[in-house]
């Protein structure tokens, strides 16, 4: 009895139990690749809408191309800034006190074109010069915004308040 039992006991520690060892690592094996495979078909179907996004910003970085401003030189960027900023204030009937042209910087594959802004117009005037500027062509940025106006309780309507800003545009560097 004892020697068979030590004979099953061999069998089983020598055949048996490595065979059940590689089938419990074989499956495990099995089941990482199924699930690898479902993750690549997962990722597949989703390569359409990847391409789609790819050409939705390929437009879009088009389309904000369109809102740099069109000029050959700095110089005229900033006139033609300065044109847009009066046509706007005009329309809105905000009169601008000063402009100022600051320097130009260069931003990577762009310049950035500012104006100094100062203006005394009523707080309706004024809301609707920004968002006139917002909506415009080109694309502005408002930078550096100070108000100031007397204290509300002693202000009649149609008081001025007075604004300071800077008006950020771009336009696309010179290529050499």
């Amino acid at each position: 009895m004892a020697l068979t039992v030590a004979v099953l006991f061999a069998l089983w520690a020598g055949i048996v139990a490595p065979l059940v060892f590689w089938y419990g690592t074989r499956s495990d094996e099995i089941e990482q690749r199924a699930l690898r495979i479902d993750r690549m078909i997962h990722l597949t179907q989703g390569i359409p809408a990847l391409l789609a996004q790819a050409a939705n910003a390929r437009s879009h970085q088009s389309a904000l191309r369109s809102d740099l401003l069109p000029a050959s030189s700095d110089a005229v960027a900033a006139a033609a800034l300065q044109q847009t900023l009066q046509v706007e204030a005009n329309d809105v009937s905000a009169p601008l006190s000063s402009i100022e042209t600051l320097a130009v910087e260069p931003r990577g594959k762009y310049r950035r074109i500012a104006l100094r802004v100062t203006l005394s117009a009523t707080w309706p005037q004024f809301l609707h010069l920004l968002q006139a500027l917002e909506q415009g062509t080109p694309r502005v940025l408002i930078d550096d915004l100070q108000l100031s106006a007397s204290p509300v309780l002693s202000r009649p309507a149609g008081v001025p308040v007075n604004a300071t800003f800077t008006i950020l545009a771009f336009r696309k560097a010179d290529v050499s």
